[in-house]
């Protein structure tokens, strides 16, 4: 696919950055790397969808991420997982939060 460097851009800052809010995309990024910290090997992806991957996200949006795993996890990495998304919640303000 031949695409234009001025939209390789767009599309790469939309990845990094896909809120117009930045301590949403600051969550965003806590919740991938805490998330790659924890599952290692098991972590194959994560991908946004809703109203932030379509382009219709504002401030009382909510945040709809699925973290696609190389195989089942353990009880102990779920709880991990569990813990990180209640630590991330403090990170938004209450108007934000779902």
């Amino acid at each position: 696919m031949d695409i234009s460097r001025a939209k390789f851009r767009r599309l790469l800052m939309n990845a990094t950055h896909p809120a117009p809010y930045p301590d949403v995309n600051a969550l965003l990024l806590q919740l991938l790397s805490g998330t790659q910290a924890i599952l290692g090997d098991h972590f194959a992806g994560m991908h946004l969808f809703g109203l932030l991957a379509g382009g219709d996200f504002d401030q009382d949006s909510d945040i709809d991420v699925l973290v696609v795993m190389v195989e089942e996890v353990s009880g102990g990495l779920f709880s991990a997982l569990q813990a990180l998304h209640a630590t991330s919640l403090p990170l938004i303000p209450r108007g934000r939060r779902s």
